[in-house]
């Protein structure tokens, strides 16, 4: 619901102050689950509340590092993060690296399952 009332809100040129607030909650609130699998809507909701507030740089920081590490869905990724990821030149992980969880085998010594 938060990420929804950050586009809406986006979307009627609230002033920046309400979408530093709302992008701060979002981006606490979702930092766990964005390493736990698919939160496209959410983390592309984000990257915009980023450029609206100016924050271009941090917004695509954030997107290329949920793109190429975080993000865990086999699925595609969704086309509006497809589109502003070759706008800067970065590409997702595909689904399969994607679902291999490498930072497990990483941690634990043991292979994925």
């Amino acid at each position: 619901a938060l990420a929804i009332k950050l586009r809406l809100d986006i979307g009627r040129s609230v002033p920046h102050a309400s979408i530093a607030r709302l992008v701060e909650e979002l981006d606490t609130r979702s930092g766990g689950l964005r390493r736990a699998g698919a939160q496209d809507y959410e983390c592309y909701s984000l990257y915009l509340g980023y450029v609206y507030l100016g924050e271009t740089g941090r917004g695509e920081t954030f997107l290329r590092t949920y793109a190429e590490k975080e993000r865990r869905d086999i699925r595609r990724i969704s086309p509006e993060i497809a589109h502003e990821l070759r706008l800067i030149n970065a590409k997702p992980a595909t689904p399969i690296a994607a679902s291999e969880l490498p930072g497990y085998a990483a941690e634990t010594g043991e292979p994925c399952a």
